[in-house]
């Protein structure tokens, strides 16, 4: 095949005129004489990523084994600095000095093509504004604010976030005892500055269900630092807080990776291979679930720029590898856009790939929010799948001072919430395939019948979605009769659930002396739920919890 430089004379002129450090994607021809196995899967994926693949009964083929590293290190010794690298692409990222060093690249049996993504002299910053800046965030005024009355008496009280809970029936997965505990989310975004001190995700530090962070922009960076970009804390708070009376996420109890692949201030093809690297990073670890509230359509380098004619589902590299990890078993979640106003109109990339979940978004009334991109794909097909709610969504301040709550306005909101929720129904149903999952979804929604480029298939029903599943209350994966859906450590409340419906349950709470601080009777109704309240008058320390009806006994220990 005739190796091929993907640009313009007039870049070409500009790099040679500037030799300094632009970057590209060498794509390789193979992957022969690679170290790794698919018969020793051990050396590239975590046992849990394994374990995906065997209970969705997915191959684990070539496009699992890394990219040759024989092959990385013989760029290297051309003069190329290695970035990332992508073994569903079989390419990796380098910057590349010169044209002198990029001919030698390019003459190497084993490269098919070089891809410009990256001009020289254009540095990744950290700059906390950028054109993120679209996603909106602001304060909200008393009559926007939208807190039921009922909150405090659902098995959480979401508080201001009940809404957009509510909308799409997620409030019922939660009282089965389905909040995420066990489901881990990968979060692709931009940053994450101040998530580590954020009220509202404290207990998802406290509980270290924070599980680690990555940057693929910036190797090494804290993505928690302030210069990173907020842009993803307010993501993740819709997903993840713990503030009950003010906001409660759709996945509360949920484990979660962090994942920065997005260099906010600036617009470049290679934000796409980020994108890539980091999805298969989180396949490696096993993710559940992806959220991506990114999409890529027009860049700062118009020679980069898409066409709608590419959203096509197998164009773009970074659909191709969203459209790879829903092959993996992952469930990706991908923003629909917010170019709904604008003269793209449409969809961007990878909201435009097969096997995803791309998510539009809706005003708290459930109406289509006029800035949400719109389908169908360039081949035809229905997108958005789902809405969510992203006009007024109700996110975390991420100031660790200022325990509020704002004004969320675009598809980077409606993606999450929606993703949240995703993960408490695969926590449910965790062996469906990914199509299997999305085509509940769509059938549990309320445009399903008749389904338009605006709504897709419309605000999905989760409850709905896990009766068509098939699984039942006695169906829930549980060891014991009684499981805990509230964290631990405890605050003021303890929930949890039971399938032990109608009976009566003795409650007690020991300390370690065995002296009893607590008792009580609760009668399970049909919720199949036991709420404990008053304990932020206890003690730091640990305690026993016994629970006992004519079925079973049981005791937990909890810290306070």
């Amino acid at each position: 095949m005739k190796k091929q430089i993907l640009s313009s004379f007039l870049i070409i002129l500009f790099l040679s005129a500037f030799a300094q450090e632009a970057k590209y994607a060498i794509y390789f021809a193979d992957k022969n004489d690679n170290p790794f196995s698919v018969d020793n899967p051990g050396e590239f994926l975590s046992q849990r990523a394994i374990d995906r693949r065997e209970r969705l009964n997915i191959e684990i083929d070539e496009t699992d084994l890394p990219v040759n590293p024989v092959y990385i290190a013989a760029v290297e010794a051309e003069g190329a600095v290695f970035m990332n690298a992508s073994k569903w692409l079989n390419t990796a990222t380098f910057e590349i000095a010169d044209d002198a060093i990029l001919s030698n690249i390019l003459a190497l049996d084993f490269v098919e093509k070089a891809v410009l993504v990256k001009p020289a002299g254009i540095r990744s910053e950290l700059k906390n504004s950028d054109k993120l800046d679209q996603d909106e965030i602001r304060p909200l005024a008393a009559s926007q604010y939208f807190k039921a009355s009922s909150s405090a008496n659902n098995v959480f009280d979401y508080g201001y976030a009940e809404n957009q809970i509510s909308m799409l029936n997620g409030i019922p997965l939660h009282e089965k005892g389905f909040a995420g505990q066990g489901m881990m989310i990968a979060v692709l975004d931009a940053g994450f500055v101040n998530a580590d001190q954020m009220p509202a995700l404290d207990s998802l530090f406290a509980q270290n269900r924070m599980l680690g962070t990555r940057d693929f922009v910036l190797p090494g960076n804290n993505v928690f630092a302030p210069g990173n970009h907020s842009h993803g804390s307010s993501v993740l708070s819709t997903m993840a807080s713990w503030s009950p009376g003010l906001i409660v996420g759709t996945a509360p109890l949920a484990n979660y990776w962090l994942i920065r692949t997005e260099d906010g201030p600036t617009e470049y093809l290679i934000e796409e291979y980020n994108w890539v690297a980091g999805a298969e990073f989180a396949d490696s670890l096993g993710a559940d679930v992806i959220n991506s509230s990114l999409g890529y359509t027009t860049f700062n380098d118009p020679e980069m720029d898409h066409t709608y004619e590419d959203m096509n589902g197998e164009t773009t590299p970074v659909t191709l590898g969203a459209t790879a990890a829903g092959q993996k078993g992952i469930l990706v979640c991908n923003s629909a856009g917010n170019s709904g106003n604008d003269n793209w109109h449409y969809i961007g990339a990878p909201a435009d790939a097969q096997h995803i979940i791309t998510v539009g978004a809706v005003d708290p009334e459930g109406v289509y929010a006029p800035f949400s991109s719109v389908g169908p794909t360039a081949d035809g097909r229905i997108k958005p799948n789902i809405t969510a709610q992203g006009s007024q969504a109700i996110v975390a301040s991420t100031s660790p001072a200022n325990d509020t709550v704002y004004g969320g306005y675009g598809t980077s909101f409606s993606s999450p919430i929606a993703a949240g929720m995703v993960a408490c129904l695969r926590q449910a149903a965790p062996d469906l395939s990914v199509d299997e999952f999305i085509g509940l979804l769509e059938e549990s929604s309320s445009y399903y019948q008749n389904p338009d480029d605006e709504y897709g298939y419309g605000i999905p029903d989760f409850e709905m979605a896990l009766n068509l599943s098939g699984i039942t209350k006695t169906d829930m994966p549980q060891d014991n009769a009684f499981r805990m859906v509230s964290q631990n450590p405890v605050q003021d409340d303890i929930i949890l659930t039971t399938n032990k419906l109608n009976a009566l349950v003795d409650v007690q709470i020991m300390d370690v002396k065995g002296s009893i601080v607590y008792s009580g009777s609760y009668r399970i109704e049909s919720g199949g739920h036991i709420v404990i309240n008053g304990l932020s008058g206890f003690s730091s320390g640990i305690y026993l919890l016994r629970l006992q009806c004519p079925q079973a006994t049981e005791t937990i220990k909890i810290i306070k």
